[in-house]
């Protein structure tokens, strides 16, 4: 039986894809890189920044939901069996929430940073390493 260490880490992979998507994706698909705050402001402020984008979430689902159906796949194996937590029949529906949580995480992050005055780009320790996970 594997450590539970290990097992969370194979749990959160579609979350940790999630969280690399949007910077792996930057440079294509140029039509969906509009800001999910279209530029909008709150109390003077980006509400998420320009560089948060329907790509990005998009994305982002899109990997974790990839990483889940992979895990389904490693499922059917012996040896991959007890590594998984969760069961990955369902692996749709585990991408989509591990990959929205992971992506809405990191929107809320961006929207308390924007409200402290950091900005885009600029390290938030330890928000930065946390926040997808919780979400």
């Amino acid at each position: 039986m594997p450590s539970i260490i290990i097992q969370a880490i194979y749990f959160l992979l579609p979350a940790y894809f999630a969280n690399m998507a949007p910077v792996i994706v930057k440079n294509n698909f140029k039509r969906l890189a509009v800001p999910l705050d279209f530029g909008k402001k709150f109390h003077g402020e980006e509400i998420f920044g320009s560089h948060k984008t329907f790509r990005g979430i998009i994305a982002a689902v899109a990997f974790a939901m990839a990483i889940a159906y992979a895990q389904s796949l490693l499922a059917s194996f012996p040896s991959w069996g007890d590594v998984g937590i969760v069961d990955y029949s369902q692996w749709l529906l585990i991408g989509f929430l591990l990959g929205f949580g992971a992506i809405g995480g990191d929107l809320v992050k961006s929207f308390l940073k924007r409200r402290a005055g950091v900005a885009p780009g600029t390290r938030f320790f330890p928000w930065d390493q946390l926040v997808f996970v919780v979400g």
